[in-house]
């Protein structure tokens, strides 16, 4: 449904939502806002720093790694990837020569088969999709964060992980720094969950953020099964997170906040999903369900679902 004036609120959305930031959100822990397409995290340890996600260029990783530097003055020796998307890899590169861990998880069901047969097509999709073309002028908003390195020849440099774990719970202590990290798939089938219990904070990676969630790719792709999804929304529910900390948008702040807020985005996921489920057993088409389903009015007024 087109909005009045939409193009405007786009650019006031964007302009409001994506200030630069480098703020300690409790001791030791720091959030990193709108110096990529999306958000990194550092916790610095006894000797050394953890970093969550690296942002989207080599370029930003360069100055993600200055930031690091002048906040903590340690060097990161462990980097965790909240799963595999290019936005929060590319700028893995800045971190190579220092760091001794690069942690991932397997995803939990694997790519079909012969998918890069698709590659080109998916490439040009791809471009379409994030208007790589497109003057700052005519983008308007990339909604999640600030447009990607990538529109302004910068470029990707990824590093592989060398610890990828098959299991669904893992927990480590890290120079000092305790961690569990959960397989939580949903938005990717790789997405981890980082809880932190000495500072409580929870890393969430793009299961939540504070814009509508991009249920399916519009360059097309694999099936990101919304089930499985919500199931693992109620994972992030069950830990009594202080303080949420996003890969994209915001950070969610306060025990109750993060309770309402998640839990609204959970609700509207099962909302569509059933809604969905019913309508094909009424025998309905893509193109009617697409039409009549709507979120109730108390789901589609707030801010993160608009």
């Amino acid at each position: 449904m087109l909005s009045h004036n939409g193009c405007q609120k786009l650019r006031e959305f964007t302009e409001r939502s994506y200030k630069k930031t480098v703020m300690e959100v409790t001791s030791g822990v720091w959030f990193v806002l709108g110096y990529g397409h999306s958000n990194a995290i550092f916790i610095e340890g006894q000797t050394s720093v953890i970093l969550i996600d690296t942002l989207d260029s080599r370029e930003r990783g360069d100055c993600l790694k200055f930031w690091i530097q002048k906040t903590t003055g340690k060097p990161v020796r462990t980097l965790l990837y909240t799963h595999g998307h290019p936005d929060h890899r590319g700028g893995a590169g800045a971190f190579q020569e220092e760091v001794s861990e690069i942690i991932a998880f397997k995803p939990k069901n694997q790519e079909l088969k012969r998918t890069e047969a698709l590659q080109e097509i998916q490439t040009k999709r791809g471009a379409r999709q994030f208007g790589y073309t497109l003057s700052d002028e005519e983008a308007l908003s990339q909604g999640i964060g600030p447009r990607e390195g990538i529109n302004y020849g910068e470029h990707r440099s990824f590093v592989s992980p060398t610890t990828v774990y098959d299991q669904d719970c893992v927990t480590r202590t890290i120079d000092g720094i305790e961690l569990e990290l959960v397989r939580v798939p949903g938005e990717a089938e790789d997405q981890m969950l980082v809880w932190l219990p000495q500072k409580a904070v929870l890393c969430c990676g793009d299961n939540y953020f504070g814009c509508f969630p991009n249920l399916y790719a519009i360059r097309g792709g694999q099936y990101r099964d919304l089930a499985s999804w919500i199931d693992s929304l109620d994972v992030i529910l069950s830990y009594p997170a202080q303080i949420l900390l996003p890969g994209h948008t915001a950070a969610v702040c306060g025990r109750e906040r993060i309770r309402e807020t998640v839990g609204n985005f959970r609700n509207a996921l099962d909302f569509l999903l059933m809604k969905t489920l019913e309508g094909m057993n009424e025998g309905k088409s893509a193109d009617q369900l697409a039409a009549e389903i709507q979120l109730p009015e108390e789901l589609s007024k707030l801010p993160y679902l608009g």
